[in-house]
C-alpha cells in the first residue's frame, strides 16, 4: 500500500525538520549524556516531577473520563466551565454558550480544525511575526490554506499600530489573489 500523493508531499515538507531529529536524541543524565537539551518545544522537562506530583495529588478521574462520555467535543462539565471562564475574562457582546465550544487535544489540533473549517483551499490566514513555528503546518499542511506572515518591524504586535500592518498584509494578499479567511492572534513563543 502506498501513501496518497498529498501525504507524500506533506511527508517531504515536514520530515526534514531539524527539531524531529533533536527530539529523538534528547539529553538524559544517565542514559544519554551526549544528547540534546531542546529549547525548541513548548515543554519544560524540569517541571515534570512537580507536575506529576500535583496531578496525582489533586485529580480524581472517574470511569467517565475514559469514555466518549458527552461526545468528542469535550464533556458538558468542561464546556460549561470554559463558558464561564471565557465570559468572565472576555466580556463578549454576544453571550458565549457551551455549544459554541469544542475541546481538542491541544492547540495544534484546534488550529488545524479552525483552518479546515473556515478556509477554502488557497485562502490565507494572517499571522503576526514572530510566530510559533508549528503554526505554519497547523494552518497549511492538510488544509491547503496559505499562511500570510505579517511583519511588524519593531512595533508592538498586539498594539494599535499593528492594525495598520494587518490591513497592509490583507490588501497585498487581495492584490495577489489570496482571499484572507482569518486572523490568528498569538503570543510568538507558545500557542
Amino acid at each position: 500500500m502506498s501513501l496518497s500523493a498529498r501525504a507524500e508531499t506533506n511527508a517531504k515538507r515536514t520530515g526534514t525538520a531539524l527539531i524531529w531529529q533533536i527530539i529523538q536524541n534528547l539529553w538524559e543524565p544517565t542514559t544519554n549524556p551526549l544528547g540534546y537539551i531542546s529549547l525548541g518545544v513548548a515543554e519544560n522537562l524540569l517541571m515534570h516531577d512537580d507536575l506529576l506530583a500535583h496531578i496525582h495529588a489533586n485529580t480524581k478521574a472517574t470511569s467517565q473520563a475514559l469514555t466518549y462520555g458527552d461526545g468528542t467535543g469535550g464533556s458538558k462539565r468542561l464546556r460549561a466551565s470554559m463558558t464561564r471562564f471565557l465570559t468572565k475574562h472576555l466580556r463578549p457582546v454576544e453571550p458565549i454558550q457551551s455549544q459554541h465550544i469544542t475541546v481538542t487535544n491541544g492547540c495544534s489540533s484546534a488550529i488545524e480544525h479552525m483552518s479546515w473549517a473556515i478556509a477554502n483551499p488557497g485562502e490565507g490566514f494572517l499571522l503576526g511575526q514572530p510566530y510559533y513555528g508549528t503554526f505554519k503546518d497547523d494552518i497549511t499542511l492538510r488544509t491547503d490554506a496559505h499562511l500570510v506572515p505579517v511583519p511588524f518591524h519593531g512595533i508592538d504586535p498586539l498594539g494599535r499600530e499593528a492594525v495598520a500592518k494587518y490591513e497592509e498584509a490583507l490588501l497585498k494578499s487581495q492584490e495577489n489573489g489570496v482571499k484572507i479567511a482569518g486572523l490568528l492572534l498569538c503570543h510568538p513563543h507558545n500557542p
